[in-house]
């Protein structure tokens, strides 16, 4: 465990790709702030017109070249020789790989959660979720008022944190194993990061009227009435997840140490 820590982490590296997700992470918090309604909680983290600190703007914009750029320089500093010739087992290797992405993604996911709290309480006073009133946001944008009585038991707190969470977790964990299997066939770091951004970063990768990676991580309003559209995202997301984590490992168990 010890040589599991002190193996990847390079702080020069982990502040620098720190502070410059938390200047898109404030950026995209400014782009939630427009809008006469009464702003809560969920505005802040992942706002329906857009932005938020969890907005699909920090998923395309900050996590994921943080991601694309830090991990492979994090997984160089691990696989020196020394290490190699420890674990012996690349299978050992890549499971430790994939045990710091989780503890990583973790950490990003924190960092989103913790500034969106910020910003309502120090922006409102308060961490109330208005979303399920009158005074809020889904009310304020929906053209037929009728219908907000449907959405008012979909938005309750726990149900919007569950997937909000859910869904990022495992977005940035599909791009993760993505960068192992890049990382492995390219072993350039420029290759993989233009490979990266291309393909998640761009809808360049679409399929029946369906942008492969993009579609799922988009928080709309209509996607709140629906818990079968929002477990679809989150199968879909696990489904790319498994192919990623399968391809990476296949890869790995070949891959050569230089």
């Amino acid at each position: 465990m010890r040589v599991f820590w002190k193996g990847y982490w390079s702080w020069k590296h982990l502040v620098a790709g720190l502070f410059y997700i938390l200047l898109v992470i404030m950026a995209s918090i400014a782009m939630s702030l427009s809008g006469p309604y009464n702003h809560s909680l969920f505005d802040f983290i992942a706002n329906l017109q857009g932005g938020g600190s969890a907005g699909a703007t920090v998923l395309l914009y900050g996590a994921l070249p943080i991601i694309t750029l830090v991990f492979p320089l994090m997984i160089d500093r691990m696989e020196t020789v020394m290490v190699v010739t420890r674990l012996k087992q690349r299978k050992q290797l890549f499971s430790q790989h994939v045990i710091f992405a989780v503890c990583f993604n973790f950490l990003l996911i924190c960092l989103m959660a913790a500034a969106g709290l910020s910003a309502a309480y120090f922006l409102t006073g308060s961490l109330d979720n208005l979303w399920g009133e009158e005074s809020g946001a889904i009310y304020y944008f929906l053209d037929n008022k009728a219908h907000f009585p449907f959405y008012v038991p979909h938005v309750t707190g726990w149900k919007v944190w569950f997937y909000i969470w859910s869904n990022r977790f495992f977005y940035l964990m599909m791009v993760s194993m993505f960068v192992l299997c890049f990382q492995t066939v390219f072993r350039k770091k420029t290759l993989t990061f233009i490979g990266m951004m291309v393909l998640f970063g761009t809808p360049f990768p679409y399929l029946l009227d369906f942008a492969v990676f993009l579609h799922p991580i988009h928080i709309e309003m209509p996607l709140w009435l629906s818990w079968q559209d929002q477990m679809f995202n989150l199968v879909y997301l696990l489904f790319w997840n498994a192919v990623a984590y399968f391809l990476a490992s296949r890869l790995y168990t070949k891959k050569e140490f230089y």
